[in-house]
């Protein structure tokens, strides 16, 4: 609300009162500055890189261990021992032989082993039922390559998500290009035909008189009320027009309110040459950065099918906090290392490995054919300008004759020397005059805005407008 309240102040000083009451005056670089502010695919794209942002935190984590909480409860068939009873028939013929030889065993002795052997020999190490609940710690020590690919693949990424960052802005700014001055000229495109509107007006009371004299015939008259009534729909088509771009310039910035284009067309009285804007875009077209990202993460990718052709190994660790009749024998901690090697998957990874290399191969040449394509795009809006910019100079030399020239039809049918038609005919041609001039002036800078789209420079487009180079194209009454 601030920014809307300070638009209005600063552009109220310098506007009629007419124009005050149409809407908020608003300049191309306070557009394009709420417009880059507010819209929403701005806000979108925000989202998106934070996700890719969190995403290359996550990847990062790949480094660190891995520490995590776990229990369980178990319940087997049977408990887990070792019988020992089958040895106690050995023992006692054992004794029995030493008897026989006349060894005297001693009383005591004997005493305890026929105890010990009328017990139970039957020893239980784990109950069937237990539970536990411990710590554990995973450290990859050497995956292949992989974590490394991670990481660099998800800072790629990122930076993928910048550059389209880079894309949905110049996107915007040509829009924004497109729906202001498209406004802009159909606001005067109405004028114009509002004027057209007022002149028949005129010639139709003027016809009507010379009717009423005898000076023309009331054929005449009826061709001025034919063309009043098409002036009209004209009119009303115009009027619609503008309603229609007004709602697409509000849908741009984002908000609901009526804004008045106050910044004036423009054309260049000079311009850098063809090869400027060809290396410009060479140089920061976001497409073709984003094609270089693209060839750096195939190169990750050739690395990630690399790595899984080599040996993996990991530490890992496991400390028992708590537990329930688990055996003594089992210790509390332990820690080890591992290594898994795929000695033969049917070739899968091999041919994987081959096929990264070719999406590599694939990504560079598209990258070629994308700056191609590039060149000759900023050829063919260049030398649109170029057309564009004669058709304004030409409309200009085009305007004075017509202006002349109905003011003499003009005179000539007030004295009874043309007919209506001519009239008409002359009228018609200056509205046409008229609108052809600032459709070519707005297609000249909707084309520059593309231009500097395609050159990955959209946000200087006001530096561009308000340059020394910069003519302004104004509204010809």
């Amino acid at each position: 609300m601030r920014k809307k309240l300070l638009i209005l102040l600063t552009s109220a000083c310098c506007l009629p009162v007419w124009a005050q009451q149409d809407g908020i005056a608003i300049t191309i670089d306070q557009a394009i500055e709420m417009a880059l502010s507010h819209n929403e695919a701005i806000k979108a794209h925000e989202y998106e890189q934070k996700v890719a942002e969190y995403d290359r935190k996550a990847a990062s984590g790949l480094r660190l261990p891995s520490v995590s909480l776990s229990g369980a409860y178990v319940y087997m068939g049977d408990n887990i021992g070792v019988d020992l009873n089958g040895i106690k028939q050995p023992i006692r013929n054992g004794m029995e032989i030493i008897g026989n030889m006349g060894i005297q065993i001693p009383p005591a002795i004997g005493q305890i082993a026929n105890s010990a052997l009328a017990r139970n020999w039957e020893l239980t190490i784990q109950e069937r039922q237990f539970a536990t609940f411990g710590a554990n710690a995973t450290l990859p020590i050497f995956m292949g390559g992989k974590v490394n690919v991670a990481n660099k693949a998800a800072k790629i990424t990122e930076q993928t998500t910048t550059v389209q960052g880079e894309v949905v802005r110049n996107e915007l700014v040509s829009e924004l290009v497109e729906r202001y001055y498209g406004l802009l000229v159909a606001r005067q495109a109405r004028d114009v035909r509002q004027m057209v509107v007022d002149a028949v007006k005129v010639h139709l009371d003027d016809a009507r008189k010379l009717e009423a004299t005898g000076i023309i015939a009331r054929g005449e008259r009826l061709f001025v009320e034919v063309k009043m009534t098409e002036a009209e729909r004209d009119l009303k088509g115009a009027d619609i027009q503008v309603r229609t771009i007004a709602a697409a310039l509000g849908n741009t910035l984002n908000d609901t309110e009526n804004y008045l284009p106050v910044s004036t067309l423009f054309v260049f009285s000079d311009i850098a040459p063809l090869e400027y804007f060809q290396d410009m875009a060479e140089r920061n077209n976001p497409l073709l950065r984003q094609a270089d990202l693209q060839y750096e993460l195939a190169e990750q990718g050739v690395s990630l099918e690399r790595s899984n052709l080599l040996p993996q190994v990991a530490a890992m660790a496991h400390y028992r906090l708590a537990d329930y009749q688990v055996s003594e024998a089992i210790p509390q901690w332990m820690v080890g290392a591992g290594v898994t090697f795929n000695l033969f998957d049917g070739l899968q990874k091999e041919n994987k490995f081959s096929a990264s290399k070719q999406t590599l191969k694939r990504v560079e040449t598209l990258r070629s054919k994308a700056s191609k394509d590039i060149g000759v795009l900023v050829e063919k809006i260049y030398n649109e300008m170029a057309d564009l910019r004669e058709r304004v100079l030409s409309a200009d030399k085009a305007l004075e004759f017509a202006k002349e020239y109905l003011r003499i039809q003009n005179s000539s049918f007030r004295e009874g020397l043309t007919t209506a038609s001519s009239l008409l005919d002359a009228e018609l041609e200056l509205a046409s005059i008229r609108i052809e001039r600032l459709n070519s002036a707005y297609l000249y800078d909707l084309a520059f805005a593309r231009l500097l789209e395609a050159c990955g420079e959209s946000e200087r487009f006001v530096e561009y407008a308000q340059g020394s180079d910069s003519v302004p194209v104004t509204f010809e009454e």
